[in-house]
């Protein structure tokens, strides 16, 4: 009697906030336990040329801490591809101007099955202004979408991304 007097005080939003969270743990538990399930990092790319780049080096990083695999979800290409203002087109070039750039694209399948039971929590579709270890160092699958800013993501690849990041070959 005493539980239900404590669950009926709290809000419906707190109720079904549990809820949500212990379906979508369960929901992963048994999708992680499926045939041919193999954990991954999606990240979700859009924008311009340097939004790419950045989501890119992000992913790069991600892969390097985590150690687990990352592909990118290209659908935003196909579906809207305009500029927050509704007015020029963003199309996908990352991998056409850097040639030494390897982008692994995310099947529908697990861009779907990812973004319902594997969205990490923030930013959704917002701005990640602070470095998150939690983010980069996790074992988990998970999809990440949103924008991250922060300098941390990037600086430990120098080397590598101005590599990958140049176009000179291009000219030899």
């Amino acid at each position: 009697m005493e539980i239900l007097i404590k669950i009926k005080n709290y809000p419906k939003s707190a109720l079904l906030r549990v809820y949500e969270k212990g379906f979508s743990s369960f929901s992963r538990k048994i999708i992680s336990m499926m045939p041919g399930f193999s954990p991954q990092v999606i990240l979700m790319m859009d924008g311009g040329l340097g939004s790419q780049m950045m989501k890119y080096a992000v992913g790069r990083e991600v892969e390097r801490i985590s150690g687990l695999p990352v592909s990118f979800d290209l659908s935003w290409f196909d579906k809207s591809s305009r500029d927050c203002n509704g007015i020029y087109n963003r199309t996908y070039r990352i991998d056409r101007i850097f040639p030494k750039i390897n982008v692994k694209k995310a099947t529908t399948r697990d861009i779907i099955l990812y973004k319902l039971h594997f969205r990490y929590p923030f930013p959704s579709e917002g701005i990640e202004w602070e470095y998150n270890e939690v983010m980069m160092s996790s074992r988990q699958a998970r999809y990440l979408g949103g924008y991250y800013i922060n300098a941390q993501y990037v600086d430990k690849q120098g080397d590598r991304l101005r590599d990958e990041f140049s176009i000179w070959s291009l000219f030899i």
